[in-house]
């Protein structure tokens, strides 16, 4: 089952909450990443993949780069790409139904993807597909580890999703291959600390790390 599809409905009340009362601090690094990589006062593109309600954009409005930002928001889930739509309307047509290890997205400078890549069971098409299509920069926050780890959680109504920690080989060489270059980047709300994923109750605890990649084209 898919990460969306097994959520319960107190995660998408929490998920819009998040948008209506909470920067995430992903997306505020994210951007400053950006900010010190990219010239952001000229006409970009940015894809956001799996997008969920659209977090990055409203990042990206506070601090004034949705003026000179194409922002496209893309996810698998239906439910959350509706409730995107009804929070950003002035963008609806920009929030658009993929699944990016099927199919390639558009072409763009810039492509975001925060704790999505580790959920997709063909997560090498889904990054291949992504390295594809990206031109300047491409920020991944997901787990990392010294070797490949893959695990379903169980959530509380019986329903499971898989949860993959990469390994840092893997991962550059998949960049490496799309002739990227791979640095990695604490990430600064866990800081790159090992932590339970799982649900509340206890039930089939597995413990994650997040990193940053940050990829670049190769010169």
């Amino acid at each position: 089952m898919k990460f969306s599809e097994a959520q319960s409905e107190n995660y998408f009340e929490l998920c819009k909450y998040r948008l209506k009362n909470v920067y995430l601090t992903w997306v505020e690094q994210f951007l400053d990443i950006i900010e010190q990589n990219i010239n952001t006062d000229i006409k970009l593109s940015i894809n956001d993949i799996g997008c969920n309600l659209g977090q990055f954009y409203k990042g990206l409005k506070r601090r004034g780069f949705s003026k000179n930002i194409e922002y496209n928001g893309l996810d698998y889930s239906e439910k959350y790409l509706s409730e995107a739509k009804i929070f950003f309307p002035e963008i609806s047509k920009n929030f658009i139904h993929l699944d990016i290890s099927d199919k390639e997205p558009p072409n763009c400078n810039i492509s975001v993807a925060s704790a999505t890549f580790e959920h997709i069971p063909n997560y090498i098409d889904a990054l291949n597909n992504t390295f594809k299509t990206t031109e300047n920069l491409f920020l991944l926050r997901t787990f990392l580890s010294e070797v490949y780890d893959k695990q379903n959680v169980k959530i509380k109504e019986g329903n499971s999703y898989p949860v993959q920690q990469f390994s840092f080989y893997d991962i550059c060489s998949i960049a490496k291959e799309n002739n990227f270059s791979t640095e990695i980047i604490r990430d600064r709300f866990t800081d790159s600390l090992p932590a339970p994923v799982g649900s509340k109750d206890g039930e089939n605890i597995i413990i994650r790390t997040f990193y940053i990649c940050k990829f670049t084209p190769i010169k």
